[in-house]
């Protein structure tokens, strides 16, 4: 995945040029959304106008990642109750954690399953042969990891990601 530093200013531009496409980047005011589309990419904007942490990543926009960015956005607008009995309703901050875990996850050898649980935590899970991981957003920036490769299992919590690089505790799975 391309991290590149985000100009501050409107004006447009171009980092890499001798690159075969040039990448464009604008001020984080230019970008509305949390996740924008650019051609077969998408885009997203981390950290904000006033700090000096801006970043934008860039990943290849496959069927899984929209599927994943489709689902995380429908859960912006559940209410209390959303399964049809207490569940509660995801934060914005931990939805905008998910998409940034995703550009990360979309990446992996593997592509997890998206859900949000009756505590409103979103998470991301996988189960093949020999292979388990279950990833909980707890609050926005801070992950707990479970996973079991080969029969050897790993768990961490209080993990913080705040979408600038992966965490340390994320390489035994990607």
């Amino acid at each position: 995945m391309l991290a590149l530093d985000v100009d501050v200013t409107y004006q447009r531009k171009p980092l890499e040029a001798e690159r075969e496409q040039v990448t464009v980047t604008r001020s984080g005011a230019d970008i509305h959304m949390p996740v924008c589309e650019i051609g077969n990419h998408i885009a997203r904007l981390t950290g904000s106008a006033e700090k000096s942490d801006r970043v934008l990543f860039i990943s290849h926009y496959t069927p899984w990642l929209k599927s994943v960015l489709t689902s995380i956005s429908e859960f912006r607008a559940v209410k209390e109750g959303w399964d049809g009995a207490d569940a509660l309703p995801p934060s914005q901050g931990s939805l905008d954690t998910a998409e940034m875990l995703a550009t990360y996850l979309n990446n992996a050898p593997f592509k997890p399953v998206f859900s949000v649980d009756a505590y409103g935590r979103p998470t991301f899970s996988s189960n093949a042969p020999d292979f388990y991981v279950h990833l909980t957003i707890d609050d926005p920036g801070q992950l707990t990891l479970f996973a079991e490769i080969d029969g050897v299992e790993h768990f961490a919590d209080q993990i913080e990601f705040n979408g600038r690089k992966a965490p340390d505790q994320l390489s035994i799975i990607l």
